[in-house]
């Protein structure tokens, strides 16, 4: 890929007074600091965007955003939530992406020649998509953290353990049942806390049985076992230290 013209080996003599060999590989920088460049590039670029998104003032600005990006609803269901037509939904998250769009133009002026395209637009929408799924990734985190001991011994033998429910329970001198109740009881607990934190955000009441309300408990258990895991992780390595 580098040689020009292509070589059979990179391996030669160091002069044509010597038996001694070098490999002309040893002059090429490592791959590794591309991919170093590249993270801390990928790094700025996002934080530039939480930045951008931090700075919304206008509260319809806020919703839409999170509806869209953070619990992933189409353009009929944001409308549905907000109570406003679709197509006033659709100039707004247009106007939204493409005022990110040209904040990130000054933010990497270097690049000032790219033109707004459908690719750009997708680009920035999966960094969106990317930064709000953190978000309730935070929320989710911060909550069992707030978890009394048993509770998140629990949480930890079904998530991270992952023992059957047979045997948590005789741990704990439970029925099977109880157990499977109790990990329900949980979730809908880390649910109602979760919806009370978006709409305090927000400064908004979800719709009662619309889609946001029934996606939200979905999105939580689909992250519970990859959060306890994180958190008995570093609650590992705070132990050891």
């Amino acid at each position: 890929r580098l040689s020009d013209p292509p070589r059979i080996s990179f391996w030669t003599r160091r002069s044509s007074h010597s038996d001694e060999e070098t490999n002309l590989l040893e002059n090429v920088p490592f791959e590794i600091s591309y991919a170093r460049q590249r993270d801390r590039t990928v790094k700025a670029f996002r934080k530039a965007i939480a930045l951008l998104l931090t700075g919304f003032q206008k509260l319809q600005d806020k919703q839409t955003l999170f509806f869209r990006y953070a619990l992933n609803l189409t353009q009929t269901q944001v409308s549905k939530e907000l109570k406003q037509n679709q197509s006033s939904i659709s100039r707004r998250l247009e106007r939204l992406n493409r005022r990110i769009f040209k904040q990130i133009l000054a933010h990497i002026g270097q690049h000032r020649n790219i033109e707004p395209s459908a690719t750009v637009f997708a680009e920035i929408e999966a960094v969106l998509y990317q930064h709000y799924s953190k978000r309730i990734d935070s929320f989710v985190k911060k909550i069992i953290c707030s978890l009394d001991d048993q509770t998140w011994e629990l949480l930890k033998l079904y998530y991270v353990v992952q023992k059957p429910l047979s045997d948590i329970g005789s741990m704990i001198q439970r029925s099977e049942e109880e157990v499977r109740d109790r990990l329900e009881e949980i979730r809908t607990g880390l649910c109602s806390k979760i919806i009370n934190h978006i709409q305090q955000q927000l400064e908004l009441q979800l719709q009662p049985n619309g889609t946001a309300q029934q996606k939200i408990p979905v999105m939580i258990e689909e992250r519970l076992e990859t959060i306890c895991n994180i958190i008995y992780s570093q609650r590992e390595q705070k132990q050891s230290a």
